[in-house]
């Protein structure tokens, strides 16, 4: 009898066990064969793909529907600020004194560097805290350091959209907040956000500098005060791509509840045969992955045909 129960237990197990590794396999192979079966065509989100040597566009989808750019601004932000500084003839060595104004001006929420109110950072510094961690801190310090009134900077902003032709676009602030933090105005399409991506690579060395580092450290004047940030790029942090054919060298990251993810990114090509390229991926409401989607935008396009 107990030799029986014995066996028993012993069938049981191994049918478990069995049911257990097959199981296991099974949904292995199911996301193996999802990931499979994930190709360009299966992308819902809105892009562009754009040679960022020549311009010549190789992919679009969904390129003019109205989407919302989150922290993506920052990029045009930037180029409008480094304007301003040519204009004023304010160097990038030069020094912005955190205020209080700056400070307090900084909407609930977001995402910041906590610089410190009577220290002063360097304008090359801030702009780097813009691009590498997206802190709208250091925005503020920068625009109310070199416009009177957020109204003129305001101006500025969309006047630089203007002059690199992107028609289809309004900003109501440098951060990049939506309808969701009571910015009811901005909006832009994919085909313009590539705009600015291509204005940004050929005239602004300050993002392609800054926007390919993996890490920024800044400290204040005096030296006594570190900030820290590793870039928001997850392709900086682990994602994998084929590095054998290209290297990503930028650009931007965003997020907004509303905007969902952004992406803007540069790459250089490696070895003969491929092509540097400028993608630009936009959430439209779902929950796509933009990294993956950019990923398969960059497989697919980055060799020459």
């Amino acid at each position: 009898m107990f030799n029986r129960k014995k066996k028993l237990i012993s069938s049981f197990l191994c049918v478990v066990v069995a049911a257990s590794i097959w199981g296991g396999q099974a949904n292995s192979l199911d996301v193996s064969a999802k990931q499979k079966k994930m190709t360009v065509t299966d992308i819902k989100a809105s892009y562009v793909v754009e040679d960022a040597e020549t311009g010549e566009i190789y992919a679009s989808h969904k390129a003019n529907k109205k989407i919302y750019p989150a922290s993506t601004t920052k990029v045009l932000t930037i180029c409008t600020i480094v304007r301003r500084m040519e204009k004023k003839n304010v160097q990038m060595n030069d020094y912005v004194k955190i205020t209080k104004k700056m400070i307090d001006s900084v909407p609930s929420g977001s995402k910041c560097a906590y610089l410190k109110k009577k220290r002063k950072y360097s304008y090359k510094d801030l702009i780097g805290l813009v691009i590498v961690c997206s802190a709208a801190d250091a925005v503020q310090a920068l625009n109310k350091s070199l416009y009177k009134t957020s109204r003129l900077f305001v101006k500025d902003l969309n006047k630089m959209a203007s002059d690199i032709g992107m028609t289809k676009s309004y900003f109501d602030n440098g951060i990049g907040l939506d309808k969701g933090n009571g910015f009811k105005k901005i909006h832009t399409t994919a085909n313009d956000m590539m705009k600015l991506a291509k204005y940004a690579s050929d005239n602004c060395p300050i993002i392609n500098k800054m926007s390919k580092k993996k890490r920024i450290r800044v400290y204040d004047k005096s030296h006594k005060y570190l900030h820290s940030f590793r870039n928001t790029n997850m392709f900086y942090r682990g994602y994998k791509y084929s590095k054998k054919k290209y290297e990503i060298v930028g650009m931007k990251t965003g997020y907004t509840r509303i905007a969902r993810n952004t992406l803007l990114t540069k790459t250089k090509a490696v070895g003969t045969g491929n092509r540097s390229l400028l993608v630009v991926v936009f959430n439209i409401g779902g929950n796509e992955n933009v990294y993956e989607d950019t990923r398969l935008l960059l497989d697919a396009y980055s060799s020459a045909r």
